[in-house]
């Protein structure tokens, strides 16, 4: 169990109503790569008008270590980087997925665009169906529906009628290295 104690990630979801953010989703306690889930999974829903915060909380004291404020990706300015032991990994991860580099006194910022850059844009699209089961249960109505949608039979095939939602959400950012010209 000494490894759980060091895993208090956080998450804190805002969004805006009105004129103000509210608090709409918070998860405490959680390891690493379920605080890295619970982040780029929030991206799904969009970054506008959205305030996302994730970092450790340690001796009482919470450090957020990266956000993304009305689409902006950004790292704070972190004091005591000791506290940050552990999260290198994903802090790592998002600055290459996200584009992020050292920025000057705002911490870590989205790199500005010059000129065009590629953008990893994740579309998905939600199927939904209705269909009528004759069952004697309702665990034997959900079994039977399974096993015919499994099977590909007619009635169970989704297709572009069933079609309910669209999303668009950013999933990174493509960096380019900089060609040494004229050197080793």
């Amino acid at each position: 169990m000494a490894d759980y104690a060091e895993d208090n990630y956080y998450y804190i979801e805002k969004a805006r109503m009105g004129e103000e953010y509210h608090v709409v989703l918070y998860k405490a306690m959680m390891g690493i790569w379920e605080a890295r889930e619970t982040f780029t999974n929030s991206l799904q829903d969009g970054i506008i008008y959205r305030k996302l915060e994730l970092g450790i909380e340690k001796g009482g004291e919470k450090i957020p270590f990266f956000k993304c404020d009305d689409g902006k990706f950004y790292i704070p300015e972190i004091k005591d980087r000791k506290k940050l032991e552990g999260a290198d990994i994903l802090l790592s991860e998002f600055k290459k997925r996200f584009g992020i580099r050292e920025g000057e006194n705002q911490g870590n910022h989205l790199e500005g665009a010059k000129g065009m850059q590629d953008y990893d844009i994740r579309i998905t699209e939600t199927l939904s169906k209705i269909v009528t089961v004759r069952a004697e249960s309702m665990e034997l109505a959900l079994s039977d529906a399974h096993d015919n949608y499994s099977d590909a039979k007619k009635e169970y095939v989704l297709d572009y009628e069933d079609l309910r939602e669209v999303t668009f959400s950013m999933s990174g950012i493509h960096i380019e290295k900089q060609k040494n010209i004229g050197g080793r």
